[in-house]
């Protein structure tokens, strides 16, 4: 009776106060030995299905079905009119309400009831298929919102899921989840399938898992080549949850792999659909390394496995050369990346000792230019030593057997200079700097211990990177502050073999304290400063400052004679001071007015969208 008078007044606090009562009582029936008779169940039923029609009226109706399922368990299920509405109720009302509701609180109350449901009420395999069948259905739904509500229910049943009900469906969830994963566009729905994938792969048990993975994914690794980058992602899945056990399959994945990467190639052509095409490569090269970067990490024990020796090789070699430098940021980080994890398996001193047992002793003290000449000694070296460097470590492998015609450390040396490469390009991110550093240093490391003139280049191309980017863009830091780092952490180490290094580090960082300061090279200052502090701890006292001194002297002999120069081109030849003062003065104005410009349409577009970010946040709120 109230809630026909509520629904009629539209009293929704009476209403709401009603449903509480009504929810509470039921809660208590049974411990006070007191139950609704069938006629008000289904009274109650009737008018809770005619309130989840309304809007305003849903949030009440939900407190009062919530007790019902929860407390009247017994009841409803010996009852077969009830059971029949409340079927009824929930099939054709909540399970609908789950995605189309535009309320998140809506969608979340209709997630916990159709839960209730399934979990506390007997269900046929017909009638559980056909509610599975359902929301795999949904996730191409339209909106967002509703395949999200989507992969959230599926997360919550694979938690409740028992692990046997589990693998009896595992193929049956595992095939829609992952193949709706790849074509999947928002990213918080993709977080989602990824995290659903890996709950159901954990909970099923091995058997199951392995069948999933030879019988689908690995099929797909023969397919077009979307089916082949989806299967890349899903080996990073596998991996994580396997570990180890994972081994298994790794031959089979690296041949896949060396055989994607042996047919990169890339188009410069400016061609719209070769540029997406190429878009589209890249990010299957990045999800090839990253493979072999997730196996470095998960199956380290992989890098020891003799059978997988030569496919390591093999693989080392192409990222080597085909992706340490490729156009595509993410993928030289990636490959950075992975020659980062493999240093991190050995010591710079370790490696040095264990090269020393393979170089001639005229082939260690060899300066950078010596490229060939060594070429004999290191052909008869592999075939005379290939079983013992199969229980060396890799990297030491791969840079005394591959290309035997040059040394190990101009190979070394080259890696060094890719490092520097990978630095050259702007606007890296900082996480990106930091890995090509750190595979820097190591690498410089070698260098240094073993006594070598092929560490003279490597300074050359560092100190270059610094004065490129303090012509070229000033306004921008990040490859000085890494080149700033990486000295600071070699004399840190190794101060006593960098005494013949001191000049080009120290005019580098004499250039940065004594630059002018401004809001953009202030925390490059304070970082120069440091540095020069840490050589001066660590170093000869007396040299560095001698050093030092010497250097600003002649930065200041050069600014006096550019300037001495420039007032005698003024009085000789002032038309020439004339046009590059003009020239200054119509780039400023140019830079002035495109600034301008852009400000003003910055301005028109804030404008328009003012109202459709109203919008869109007044949206948030519900």
């Amino acid at each position: 009776m109230y809630s026909s008078v509520a629904g009629t007044n539209d009293l929704n606090d009476l209403l709401t106060l009603c449903y509480k009562i009504l929810g509470t009582f039921v809660q208590r029936s049974i411990n006070d030995n007191v139950s609704l008779t069938s006629e008000e169940y289904q009274c109650l039923f009737t008018y809770i299905e005619s309130d989840l029609l309304n809007v305003h009226r849903q949030s009440s109706a939900f407190l009062l079905l919530r007790s019902i399922m929860r407390h009247s368990v017994t009841i409803i299920s010996n009852d077969k009119s009830l059971r029949t509405q409340l079927d009824n109720l929930l099939r054709s009302r909540i399970i609908f309400m789950i995605i189309q509701s535009p309320y998140d609180h809506i969608r979340t109350a209709c997630r916990d009831l159709f839960h209730i449901y399934l979990f506390s009420y007997e269900h046929t395999k017909t009638k559980l298929k056909s509610y599975f069948d359902f929301f795999l259905l949904q996730l191409d739904y339209e909106d967002y919102n509703g395949r999200l509500s989507v992969l959230i229910f599926l997360n919550n049943l694979f938690n409740d899921l028992t692990k046997q009900r589990l693998n009896d469906y595992a193929a049956y969830f595992f095939l829609p989840l992952s193949c709706h994963y790849y074509n999947e566009t928002n990213n918080e729905c993709k977080k989602y399938f990824q995290l659903n994938l890996r709950l159901l792969l954990e909970k099923i048990d091995e058997q199951h898992r392995n069948d999933i993975f030879k019988n689908i994914v690995f099929i797909w690794i023969n397919d077009k080549i979307e089916h082949r980058c989806l299967a890349l992602q899903l080996f990073i899945l596998f991996i994580e949850i396997e570990h180890e056990q994972f081994d298994q399959y790794l031959s089979d994945v690296f041949n896949f792999i060396e055989r994607e990467l042996n047919n990169i190639k890339h188009n410069d052509d400016n061609d719209n659909d070769n540029d997406e095409q190429q878009k589209f490569n890249d990010q299957y090269i990045y999800h090839l390394i990253n493979v072999l970067v997730y196996v470095i990490k998960y199956c380290p024990n992989s890098l020891e496995i003799l059978q997988l020796r030569s496919v390591w090789l093999k693989l080392l070699k192409l990222i080597d050369e085909k992706c340490l430098l490729h156009p595509h940021i993410w993928v030289r980080f990636l490959s950075a990346q992975f020659f980062g994890l493999l240093f991190e398996r050995n010591k710079p001193e370790d490696i040095v000792q264990h090269m020393k047992k393979y170089l001639p002793k005229e082939d260690i003290s060899s300066n950078s230019t010596a490229t060939i000449e060594n070429g004999s000694s290191c052909k008869r070296l592999k075939k005379s030593t290939q079983s013992n460097l199969d229980h060396e470590p890799l990297f030491i492998h791969y840079i005394i057997i591959f290309d035997s015609s040059i040394s190990p450390l101009i190979k070394i040396q080259r890696l060094c200079c890719c490092s520097c490469s990978q630095l050259k390009p702007s606007d890296l991110t900082e996480e990106f700097c930091l890995q090509v550093i750190k595979n820097l240093i190591y690498l410089s490391k070698i260098l240094i211990l073993s006594n070598s003139n092929c560490f003279d280049l490597v300074v050359k191309r560092c100190c270059r990177l610094t004065t490129y980017e303090s012509t070229k863009y000033p306004n921008e830091i990040t490859r000085r502050s890494s080149i700033l780092k990486w000295m600071a952490a070699l004399v840190l180490d190794l101060s006593s073999y960098l005494t013949s290094y001191l000049k080009p580090f120290l005019t580098v960082i004499e250039r940065e304290i004594e630059r002018d300061e401004t809001t953009i090279n202030l925390p490059l200052k304070t970082l120069a400063q440091d540095v020069f502090d840490v050589f001066k701890r660590h170093c000869d006292i007396h040299s560095i400052t001698s050093i030092y001194a010497d250097i600003a002297k002649q930065r200041r002999t050069k600014r006096l004679e550019r300037k001495q120069k420039l007032a005698v081109l003024a009085i000789n030849q002032p038309e020439i001071i004339y046009r590059k003062k003009r020239l200054k003065q119509t780039k400023r104005l140019g830079l002035g007015k495109k600034r301008r410009m852009k400000a003003i349409e910055n301005a028109k577009k804030n404008r328009r969208k003012k109202p459709i970010n109203k919008i869109s946040e007044d949206m948030d709120d519900f």
